[in-house]
């Protein structure tokens, strides 16, 4: 693991405990035991760490592409992709997760907006991917929606984008994984 890596999992775990907009680039540099200089040299900001950090998830969607090849139902195969991306957003929890929608939000919205863009670093491209699986599953009659492949994909992550965020700002009394999964069903009924 390089050191850029190292700095990027510690700062994640201290903002899971405090908070992403309670860290501070000086109690980042006090916890993971660096300079600011180095954490400057591996970072421009706070924000250019979440966005590494994204990406290094983002680099591991390699993993699924084995189990997507393998899949026959065509609304599986997309189904499988928004899991891989969902898990990757659960697993932070709700009081990071809502942290970097705040950031988003003060930000541009950048990583997470529903409308494609132009991957950021070496994040894969899934915006493509996924538009290649509906056009499949629109074509296979395993989707029936027959709207355009872009619109499903922004009204997809529009409903994914929103849930979270709503699941995010805490004491909500539901399954956002599951309720993901009911949207998900029905826009792609």
């Amino acid at each position: 693991m390089s050191k850029k890596e190292e700095i990027i999992g510690t700062t994640i775990d201290l903002f899971k405990r405090e908070g992403c907009e309670n860290a501070t680039i000086q109690r980042i540099c006090e916890v993971n035991k660096i300079t600011k200089g180095t954490f400057y040299y591996h970072f421009k900001s706070k924000g250019d760490l979440i966005y590494a950090f994204f990406e290094l998830q983002g680099n591991s969607i390699l993993s699924i592409f084995p189990h997507i090849v393998a899949e026959t139902d065509d609304r599986k195969k997309i189904w499988i992709a928004y899991e891989f991306w969902l898990d990757m957003m659960l697993q932070l929890g709700e009081k990071l997760l809502h942290g970097l929608f705040v950031f988003e939000y003060e930000n541009g919205f950048d990583f997470f907006s529903p409308y494609p863009r132009i991957p950021r670093g070496n994040l894969p491209d899934p915006y493509n991917m996924i538009i290649e699986l509906i056009k499949s599953a629109q074509a296979s009659g395993a989707i029936r929606n027959n709207a355009p492949h872009e619109r499903l994909i922004i009204t997809l992550n529009a409903m994914m984008t929103t849930i979270l965020m709503d699941w995010s700002a805490g004491g909500r009394d539901y399954d956002p994984k599951e309720e993901i999964r009911a949207g998900f069903d029905a826009i792609l009924n």
